[in-house]
């Protein structure tokens, strides 16, 4: 009873940020590989300045390997445009699609998360799926982008829909 008492004592508090907090992930219908978005945090719990979000993939079809973007996957596809960046709040857009900002900011019990305003209101971002329908390498025919989360204020479950212009 003693050593319960005492790992109660010694408990990481709340306020400090698990080790790989995932923000979101990316799924593509393409294939089971999947892109993770990670919080970083330094040792006071404030974004990391320079390198806030965290981008790797866990390749599924390799055994569950993790590996980092590639350049190209970085500056064309799954890659972020930051357009502010402090120790509370991080404003960006995914490198390929700047017709949508994102929000890395804490939500109302104190948990980094990623906001974006949908058509209506605002909804947290838990995971996007990709629906790759053919194309090449450089210009794969995407059929639409499903942007899923829930409303910070009530936890309802919200999808956004995106069909690319062709």
């Amino acid at each position: 009873m003693v050593l319960i008492l005492n790992l109660v004592l010694w408990q990481i508090p709340d306020t400090i940020p698990e080790a790989n907090q995932h923000l979101f992930f990316i799924e593509r219908s393409k294939d089971s590989n999947v892109i993770y978005y990670d919080l970083n945090q330094d040792d006071l719990g404030k974004l990391d300045k320079d390198n806030p979000i965290q981008i790797y993939w866990i390749k599924n079809e390799k055994g569950g390997k993790k590996e980092s973007l590639t350049w190209i996957q970085n500056k064309y596809a799954y890659g972020l445009k930051f357009l502010k960046k402090d120790a509370e709040e991080v404003v960006f857009q995914f490198a390929p699609y700047d017709k949508k900002v994102f929000v890395l900011k804490k939500d109302y019990s104190g948990v980094f998360r990623i906001f974006s305003d949908t058509s209506q209101e605002e909804m947290y971002l838990e995971k996007i799926f990709i629906q790759i329908d053919g194309g090449t390498f450089w210009f794969p025919k995407i059929s639409y982008v499903s942007l899923q989360g829930k409303c910070p204020k009530i936890g309802k479950e919200k999808t956004e829909i995106i069909k690319p212009q062709l």
